[in-house]
């Protein structure tokens, strides 16, 4: 008994802290456990296709043959098409290196990685934060990480990349300083393949990336070598240069995405082309207050504020050098990126709601995900250290005020992550359980090779088990007329209509698709309101 006690006494915050980790992998694999393979985004169900054409095919480019011959009309949200082939909106990073994973465990198993990666991360975190602060700090700033709803609801989110970018800037940040504690100069290269992966899982992060591996090299410069430097530099330069070739593999340019082209940027000037790569969305500092005070003082007060104490009560004393590391890169990451993302303003652009709405899976949290992390040890440096000091509590009374901030965050994490009515995991659960049925009654009377013409919330339904047309009078998404696209692709393959508009509304339209020589033929009630038509040809108009 003497025994288990003393094992349990020594590194009891790496046990303990490996215990919760294990407790909650259900919770992180939740939606990987109940959902299959359908998802509430489209783009994780784009994340996923690709991931699967990988696993298959080697390569990102799925050829739809039809889009050459009708304007490349055919495609869901998410997806972007060059030369009739789906390529990715999103980045490279997820679909390519799960894919290579998914060649090894099989595609069924490709959903898990995120959920695992993100509490894999939170240990490396813990390594980091003991490293750089001491045990105590990191074993709460590691729990404070592991209930953090955004970071919880990203994990859970198995095919979006946010967490994939995190848990490569962790590993290659914790790679960093083992290399520097060591000396190693392979293990330098290491982190510098690492820090690359973090761009290709997330490209448009490598001003900040790029600025704390230059803050690290600044801070500790009389500890690292010259031909340590150069090995990284080329190591990182290796991967991103090899990044622009897959780009060039997948949209024939290497400055081109699927979200924009810096191609269009060239002839505005260098200038203009820098502040395109730094600040992208310009600086606009009424949507950065407005934003930052509704998701980071209103929203998350009880995470943001504490930090922020905490910070400002660290930055007075005397610092390590690591520790100046950690302080320099969290106070300039964040002000850059409160900067980059807080001026940008997506209400109301396609995909969006008009008005800004603050939930847990808004763009702003994703982006600004990166903040919440690093400011996690100094939640934990002002409970365990300022608050005492400031109330002059005694050891075991000082220790109230953590474990009230614990219940707190558990609380409200577990009441948002699985239970916010908009979007939690028991709402996607929910509404993911009835896709099933119709498209079972879709597949009963459809062609396999048909398309369907979809609202753009519905291709999530019904992609990839057919191809869809989404959207489809929205000038933002279609520079033409599409509708003439229909009027030749009905003559070519079986199209079908699903709508869950009004009786007068599919009246209007289909006066309107008269000239096209088109009409819409009822088909069925489908679920609910809506209901399926079948496209039909008629010259006689």
């Amino acid at each position: 008994m003497t025994q288990i006690i003393e094992f349990l006494k020594k590194n009891w915050q790496t046990k303990l802290l490996i215990l919760f980790i294990i407790v909650m992998v259900v919770p992180y694999c939740y939606l990987s456990l109940t959902t299959g393979h359908k998802f509430y985004s489209p783009d994780e169900t784009a994340n996923f296709v690709f991931t699967k054409n990988f696993v298959e095919n080697s390569n990102l480019q799925i050829d739809i043959e039809l889009n050459k011959q009708v304007e490349n009309v055919i495609f869901p949200r998410s997806v972007n098409v060059i030369a009739g082939h789906f390529v990715p909106m999103s980045f490279l990073g997820l679909p390519i290196f799960y894919g290579l994973i998914g060649k090894i465990i099989g595609i069924n198993l490709v959903t898990f990685i995120t959920p695992l990666l993100s509490l894999l991360a939170v240990f490396i975190f813990y390594l980091i934060i003991k490293e750089i602060f001491n045990k105590n700090i990191a074993f709460l700033s590691g729990l404070f990480l592991l209930f953090n709803p955004v970071y919880w609801y990203l994990a859970g989110k198995a095919m979006l990349h946010n967490n994939l970018f995190v848990f490569f800037v962790i590993l290659g940040l914790w790679l960093l300083l083992l290399a520097l504690r060591k000396s190693n100069s392979l293990i330098y290269g290491l982190a510098a393949i690492v820090f690359g992966l973090s761009i290709w899982a997330r490209t448009s992060e490598i001003v900040w990336v790029g600025l704390l591996m230059l803050i690290f090299y600044i801070v500790n410069r009389k500890n690292v070598k010259a031909g340590e430097v150069g090995l990284f530099v080329v190591g990182f330069c290796g991967m991103v240069g090899l990044l622009l070739y897959v780009n060039y593999l997948t949209y024939d340019n290497i400055f081109r995405s699927g979200y924009s082209s810096l191609e269009s940027q060239s002839s505005a000037g260098f200038s203009s082309l820098i502040a395109q790569i730094i600040l992208p969305f310009g600086f606009k500092i009424k949507n950065i207050a407005f934003h930052v005070w509704e998701f980071f003082i209103k929203y998350l007060w009880f995470i943001t504020l504490p930090a922020l104490w905490g910070f400002i009560y660290f930055c007075k004393k005397g610092l390590s050098k690591l520790q100046k590391f950690y302080v320099y890169s969290t106070g300039i990451v964040s002000l850059y990126l409160l900067t980059y993302y807080g001026s940008y303003w997506p209400w109301g652009e396609y995909g969006q709601p008009s008005t800004p709405e603050v939930l847990i899976g808004s763009p702003h949290l994703r982006y600004w995900l990166p903040v919440l992390i690093l400011a996690t040890p100094f939640m934990a440096i002002f409970l365990i250290e300022f608050l005492p000091r400031l109330f002059k509590l005694k050891k075991i009374v000082s220790l109230i005020p953590t474990v009230a901030f614990l219940i707190l965050l558990l609380s409200f994490s577990v009441a948002t992550v699985f239970y916010n009515p908009q979007e939690g995991f028991a709402k996607i659960r929910y509404d993911i359980s009835d896709f099933g049925p119709r498209l079972t009654k879709v597949e009963a009377l459809v062609e396999p090779e048909a398309i369907l013409i979809v609202p753009d919330w519905a291709d999530r339904i019904f992609f990839p088990e057919y191809q869809v047309i989404h959207s489809l009078g929205d000038k933002a998404v279609y520079a033409g007329d599409a509708y003439s696209q229909i009027e030749k692709l009905i003559q070519l393959t079986p199209i079908y209509y699903y709508s869950a508009d009004s009786s007068d509304d599919i009246a209007s339209l289909k006066v309107f698709l008269t000239r096209f020589n088109i009409k819409l033929e009822y088909l069925t009630d489908v679920f609910k309101d809506e209901k399926l038509y079948k496209v039909i040809y008629d010259s006689n108009n």
